[in-house]
């Protein structure tokens, strides 16, 4: 999960060196100062995150949806299984492979959370969540219609040729925004 995290935190344009894990025993007082030691000089050097962008912040608050969905913790939880024992089918999986499934399922629920939390407010069209999030109008279709099959997302209106979405479910919307989904 820390490896997806940082993957995460690059992909979203915040270095992901600002997240570290280090295994310690309590037995290794001295390891663990010079660990503290390095892993602060490194925060200081890279300086601090503040002022945040609003679209840094809204791609933050889809990171942290992301990290707590249930499809992204599967993938990472099966990826041992999928190495020495494989799927179902046998197939057995390289850990580049695993990487590259890991990394769409992550891209794929940041994109997601990115929509549902620009739809969190108010109705949009396609073509203004592609050009608030700055992505191919192409990309947010296949998320909305993703999103419309899982109950999430709805047609509210037309407004001449052009259709406008809206969040549907919102006790479900809202367990996605509070980390229950």
């Amino acid at each position: 999960m820390i490896e997806a995290t940082r993957k995460m935190l690059k992909y979203i344009g915040i270095s992901h060196e600002r997240l570290y894990l280090e295994w310690v025993s309590a037995a290794e007082g001295g390891r663990f100062a010079n660990v503290v030691t390095e892993f602060t000089e490194k925060i200081k050097n890279l300086g601090p995150l503040h002022p945040l962008s609003d679209d840094v912040m809204l791609r933050l608050k889809a990171m942290r949806m992301a990290v707590q969905s249930e499809r992204l913790r599967w993938v990472i939880g099966k990826q041992t299984e999928f190495q020495k024992e494989g799927n179902r089918y046998n197939e057995i999986f390289t850990q580049q492979e695993i990487g590259r499934m890991i990394e769409g399922v992550i891209i794929e629920e940041l994109i997601d959370n990115e929509i549902i939390l620009k739809l969190s407010n108010n109705s949009m069209s396609v073509k203004q969540i592609a050009k608030d999030l700055n992505y191919p109008s192409e990309i947010i279709l296949t998320h909305i219609y993703a999103l419309k099959r899982k109950d999430i997302v709805k047609l509210k209106k037309i407004e001449g040729n052009t259709p406008y979405y809206a969040l549907n479910n919102k006790e479900k919307v809202k367990g996605l925004l509070n980390g229950k989904g």
